[in-house]
């Protein structure tokens, strides 16, 4: 759970993106996840850095290759009205 003010500065459309494409499975690494989403893998690491900064995704690691993987299955925004 996380308040509305964190998610509507952490939740950017850009990070959305990365949420959904993590969701969906199949990324293989960040790198693959930068190409995947046309976008350059620094600002994508960047990216998923804030995301487990604020407990939403994780990293698995396969040798070298860090994985994002989705941390929770539903994401709450508070308050609830």
């Amino acid at each position: 759970m996380i308040d509305r003010d964190t998610a509507s500065t952490i939740l950017t459309e850009k990070r959305q993106e990365l949420l959904e494409r993590v969701r969906a499975g199949d990324v293989e690494s960040v790198r693959h996840l930068a190409k995947e989403v046309d976008r350059d893998k620094a600002a994508v690491s960047r990216d998923l850095e804030t995301l487990f900064t604020y407990d939403l995704i994780e990293y698995r690691e396969d040798g070298s290759r860090k994985i994002p993987e989705l941390k929770h299955e539903t994401v709450i925004v508070e308050p609830v009205v």
